[in-house]
């Protein structure tokens, strides 16, 4: 069984230090100086704050301000193409650690020696995340598993940048009309829900068989999980062999049309009829089973939509379809929240955007 813990906080001094020396490594002392990071030094010459710049400082900053980047590379209706652009680039994608630096934290989860529980357990990671790595393992009765092991220290690091960001958002908040439109705080909010679901293991593990039950009727494979080894640190879970779908759909592979309709068909009914969904669905969490059936993994980010939300998606998607621009302006006016715009002239440019798929 596993054993629960709490872990210590990092020092929030010790990383505003780190976060100001970057800042000026990239050229941003400016920005840090705007911020309100640099007191005494508000008079600062402006920097030249280009996207490139920003995702480089992002980059270098770690996975909490990556993973604030990859939310605001979605986010089209708040910053313009080049800035969504730019975010985009950034991958959840970091240096291995050594299992040295992780079989701590599988001893004190499990609550046993490694051996007891896994006839195998691989040394190198078959990948790893900001988050989270992964390795493969064979559990005592020759089950192929994969295990997710939570990096070590990643909780206070997250604390102590989610409350430096906070600190930022309402400097820059204050000084700023343009970041004030952009409701930092609600942004921030919802990011660091999201954060907090991912480094539960245990949630991941929780909404996979949720949403599974859900999907099991379409034909699409979830991983079981093996809940004695399941925690806020930790999860074990099947390993699901197969192709990944952007093979199929992006090659030459036969069926790849099929395949790419029971996809978009089984996002879609997670959205529309379960309420509850795969946040990050992209084609390297999807496989194509030997069987041809569908398999989802990793859950570690999870959406939920109210039942009043799913109509007005379904209602969107109906408008769209019948090139109801009207209708289409009346659910994104409702969604932004914004009583400031010119409707005749979203209107006519959702026009013209529908416009270029008519006869697709």
């Amino acid at each position: 069984m596993l054993v629960n813990d709490d872990e210590p906080q990092l020092g929030e001094r010790a990383r505003l230090a780190e976060l100001i020396q970057i800042m000026g490594r990239h050229g941003l002392n400016g920005l840090a100086a705007r911020l309100g990071l640099l007191p005494g030094r508000s008079e600062q010459p402006a920097d030249v704050c280009t996207p490139e710049r920003v995702v480089a400082l992002l980059r270098d900053l770690g996975p909490v301000a990556v993973k604030l980047g990859q939310v605001l590379a979605t986010r089209e209706d708040l910053l313009g193409p080049e800035w969504v652009r730019a975010l985009a680039t950034l991958q959840d994608r970091v240096t291995p650690l050594p299992f040295e630096a992780l079989e701590p934290t599988i001893l004190a989860a499990l609550g046993s020696p490694i051996e007891d529980v896994f006839a195998s357990f691989g040394r190198d990671p078959i990948a790893a995340a900001s988050i989270a790595q992964v390795h493969a393992a064979t559990l005592r009765d020759g089950t192929e598993v994969v295990v997710k092991i939570r990096r070590p220290g990643i909780a206070e690091r997250v604390d102590a940048d989610l409350r430096l960001l906070r600190r930022i958002a309402r400097l820059a908040a204050r000084h700023s009309p343009e970041i004030r439109r952009l409701k930092p705080d609600d942004l921030l909010r919802f990011f660091a829900e999201s954060l907090s679901q991912e480094m539960d293991l245990s949630a991941e593990a929780a909404a996979c068989e949720s949403i599974g039950a859900f999907l099991q009727p379409l034909g699409v494979r979830t991983p079981a999980f093996y809940w004695d080894q399941v925690g806020r640190r930790i999860n074990v879970q099947e390993r699901l062999n197969g192709v990944p779908v952007r093979e199929i759909i992006d090659g030459a592979q036969e069926g790849g049309v099929e395949v790419a309709g029971r996809y978009a068909d089984a996002v879609l009914r997670m959205i529309i009829f379960n309420g509850r969904f795969h946040a990050d669905p992209h084609p390297g969490n999807v496989f194509v089973l030997a069987d041809r059936s569908l398999a989802f993994i990793d859950f570690g980010a999870v959406g939920v939509l109210s039942p009043a939300r799913r109509n007005e998606v379904v209602t969107l998607i109906l408008a769209i379809a019948s090139e109801d621009t009207r209708s289409v302006t009346d659910v994104l006016l409702q969604w932004s929240g914004e009583t400031d715009v010119d409707r005749q002239a979203l209107t006519r440019d959702l026009d013209a955007l529908i416009g270029q798929f008519r006869g697709a």
